[in-house]
């Protein structure tokens, strides 16, 4: 039940304190690998960092171009005075229509910069460690949880409601499309040459491109959904395991109960200051109330006691 008071467990707070940074960590490369790939993705769709046109050099000179003029054939006349019969041409067939070219012509005169190759390697570099921290958050989680079934921790629910989280984080960042050729989506961490391809037939208007729907969904908003399910994974772990860690050392309460009876003086607690004197003005009213009379008591008739002597009179 919710409101149970729960009596935590002193030999697994180590235990789910360690699992709690390695949740931590493995959080933040994730966190940091997508940030690294959304940053990589939004150079090379926003800005010609990548490519470097190439310009032609300038001419010093007009080369003097010598062309070879063709030998005019023989004029041949006929000896018995007929000319000879001319070949028949053969009729020209019609020439087949040429398709046009469905994808656009790629410019000879754009070639890749040095830029490149440094996006290339930083996003290749947050491919690994994302999918190799996704899959680290994972086997934390699934520790932390069994740890955390075994002490009977009270938010248990927070605690297994992460490691769902974490195996649905799981199944959009692995690279699907080379597990399974034939897998229709390829994970939220996408190889370098898919990201330039799909990016350059996006610019290009090619009619291979994605629509704008699906092109800004897979490369900006599925990383943005998995940072903000990353983020929420790690508070509630660490939420879930609030109850279970025993703190080893003097809390900041007590410690700060301690500072301010450091810089009280012997005596200082029952003479003076603001404690004394509270104390002095209790006891005061305390000591007033008691004094005064009970009207009740004042105004009820004296009983008389039957086991006193009676009263003699005067003489």
């Amino acid at each position: 039940m919710e409101g149970r008071p729960h009596i935590p467990v002193p030999h697994v707070s180590p235990a789910l304190r360690h699992i709690r940074l390695s949740v931590t960590v493995s959080g933040w490369i994730v966190g940091l690998s997508l940030f690294v790939q959304v940053l990589t993705w939004a150079l090379v769709n926003y800005t010609d960092m990548r490519l470097v046109r190439v310009e032609p050099a300038a001419k010093e000179y007009e080369p003097t171009v010598v062309r070879k003029t063709p030998a005019k054939r023989p004029e041949v006349r006929s000896l018995t005075g007929y000319e000879p019969r001319a070949a028949e041409e053969e009729p020209v067939e019609a020439a087949a229509p040429i398709r046009a070219n469905i994808e656009p012509a790629p410019d000879a005169n754009r070639a890749t910069s040095r830029y490149d190759v440094w996006f290339r390697v930083q996003h290749q570099v947050a491919l690994v460690t994302g999918i190799a921290g996704c899959l680290a958050l994972v086997v934390n989680l699934a520790v932390g949880t069994v740890v955390a079934a075994g002490a009977s921790i009270y938010g248990m629910r927070r605690v297994v409601s992460a490691q769902a989280w974490s195996m649905a984080l799981l199944a959009l960042c692995l690279p699907w499309e080379r597990l399974a050729a034939e897998f229709p989506f390829g994970g939220v961490f996408t190889a370098y040459q898919t990201m330039t391809g799909a990016s350059d037939a996006y610019a290009l208007g090619s009619p291979s491109a994605m629509p704008g729907l699906l092109f800004y969904g897979r490369f900006f908003l599925l990383p943005a959904a998995a940072i903000a399910a990353t983020t929420l994974i790690g508070l509630r772990f660490a939420s879930g395991i609030e109850t279970g860690i025993v703190a080893t050392g003097p809390t900041p309460e007590e410690l700060a109960i301690d500072a301010e009876a450091s810089n009280r003086k012997a005596g200082s607690l029952m003479g003076a200051g603001r404690i004394g004197g509270a104390l002095e003005s209790t006891l005061k009213s305390a000591a007033a109330v008691a004094m005064k009379p009970d009207p009740f008591v004042v105004a009820a008739p004296r009983t008389v006691v039957m086991d006193d002597p009676p009263s003699r009179r005067p003489i």
